[in-house]
């Protein structure tokens, strides 16, 4: 199972071709975290840089997302601790299409920003997603502190 959490999109400097950064989920039944890099043609490139960490599930979790597109440098945080950390490139063995010499080069600005589930085949599982309480900033905002479940 693979999807997308989080996308943002853009024209890139030279105006051929639309870069888009995504955070998604791919293996461990669609629960690993992985930061994607994909162009649109004319230009070929899809990278990608997995994380150890999953997506909790049965539960709230604050995601955060940071792109610093002058330095193409993009950071992940689930609930506070950091997930993925791409400056610039994932290296060869992470991409395919080598247009860009595996770089990850991020648009001089995001005309559009996705926030949602994408879903890219099928499942016999049951997937719901709930989304609640986004923000957008300059700066880091941060997670409030998760109140105590109580049984």
């Amino acid at each position: 199972m693979h999807w997308t959490l989080l996308q943002g999109e853009g024209r890139s400097a030279d105006d051929r071709y639309n870069s888009i950064y995504r955070l998604g989920l791919l293996q461990q039944g669609g629960t690993q975290l992985m930061a994607n890099f994909e162009t649109t043609p004319p230009v070929k490139t899809d990278c990608m840089q997995q994380s150890k960490r999953t997506l909790p599930v049965r539960r709230w979790a604050c995601v955060e997302w940071h792109m610093a597109v002058a330095s193409n440098e993009m950071q992940f945080w689930i609930d506070g601790k950091p997930i993925t950390h791409v400056k610039d490139s994932a290296g060869p063995k992470a991409c395919s299409g080598h247009d860009l010499q595996d770089r990850w080069l991020a648009p001089p600005r995001f005309d559009s920003l996705y926030i949602g589930f994408e879903r890219y085949g099928d499942t016999d599982n049951d997937q719901n997603l709930w989304i609640d309480d986004v923000a957008l900033g300059r700066e880091r905002i941060g997670c409030l502190p998760r109140n105590k479940e109580t049984k």
